[in-house]
């Protein structure tokens, strides 16, 4: 009886040695958490796509996460991504930025420094010989019966603080100026350099940083005849519901970045730390414009 048991207790001892030495299967290795980013399509060009998945490649290293970076057709598309739950992260202007907020949740945390402040503004341009001088915000008057180049209708820089300048200076917006939306701050470079428009709206930032490097053919043929008070940059934010542990991964490989051809799009020197609070005059803005930010519907 003995002699039985000791052998039973052997033979469960080495198999619970052999199941130790490889006999158990091992438990596989967790997946890398995919993050789906959503980037505003600020400029058209394929320099530009090529820097956002550079980017998207530098976030993926330094969070130790599966960045993966979208661009999408226009604003609108950005802004029904965080509503519907297709991102986790979206980079918008600060008017698109407002709306999401107030259609979703979504809440900023990440900006940019350029030049070393986190500020831009709205550059009126016109070409060199047109003979429409330097504006200040009563002057904006006098674009009366111009037709003027904006970007996509949901950009702050290129769309809504001109309105705002025009609805304040008397201008009515439907019948005493002609609008052209072209649907990016390259497409209103393009469009003023070559004459098709009187006057054209566009990101200081960008304007000076890679469209200046990108079309200094058409940089050189425009100058600046107005800007707007300053605006705080455009601003990353995350999905309402996004883990935080996740949200902070993604802060601080943001903060590390530090290539210029990753940074060169947005004319910024570095990424930053920002907040909700710091759009409140967006929203302000779109007050006087007469927009309810909860039902407006970016086109």
């Amino acid at each position: 009886m003995k002699r039985a048991l000791s052998l039973t207790l052997s033979l469960l001892l080495t198999a619970g040695i052999l199941a130790g030495c490889g006999g158990a299967k091992t438990a596989p290795a967790a997946e890398t958490q995919k993050v789906k980013v959503t980037v505003i399509p600020t400029q058209a060009s394929d320099k530009f796509k090529e820097q956002m998945n550079k980017l998207g490649t530098l976030l993926s290293k330094e969070s130790g996460l599966d960045v993966e970076i979208r661009i999408p057709t226009d604003y609108a598309a950005a802004v029904e991504d965080m509503r519907f739950g297709k991102t986790d992260v979206a980079y918008f202007g600060p008017f698109t930025y407002v709306v999401a907020n107030a259609q979703s949740g979504a809440k900023a945390f990440v900006t940019q420094n350029i030049k070393g402040k986190p500020f831009y503004h709205s550059y009126a341009i016109v070409q060199k010989e047109s003979p429409i001088k330097e504006l200040d915000d009563k002057s904006i008057a006098t674009l009366k019966g111009k037709t003027i180049a904006l970007g996509d209708p949901g950009s702050t820089s290129s769309s809504q603080i001109p309105q705002l300048a025009m609805k304040n200076a008397g201008l009515d917006r439907q019948k005493d100026v002609q609008l052209v939306f072209t649907g990016a701050h390259d497409a209103v470079l393009k469009t003023v350099a070559a004459g098709k428009a009187d006057i054209g709206f566009v990101d200081s930032a960008i304007f000076e940083g890679s469209l200046s490097q990108k079309f200094p053919d058409d940089y050189a043929k425009v100058r600046v005849v107005w800007k707007s008070m300053e605006l705080y940059q455009y601003p990353w934010a995350h999905r309402k519901d996004l883990d935080p542990a996740v949200v902070k991964k993604l802060q601080d490989a943001f903060l590390k970045v530090t290539d210029k051809d990753a940074l060169e799009p947005f004319g910024a020197d570095a990424f930053i730390v920002t907040d909700d609070a710091k759009y409140d005059p967006v929203r302000e803005a779109a007050k006087a414009l007469e927009i309810d930010l909860k039902n407006y519907q970016v086109k």
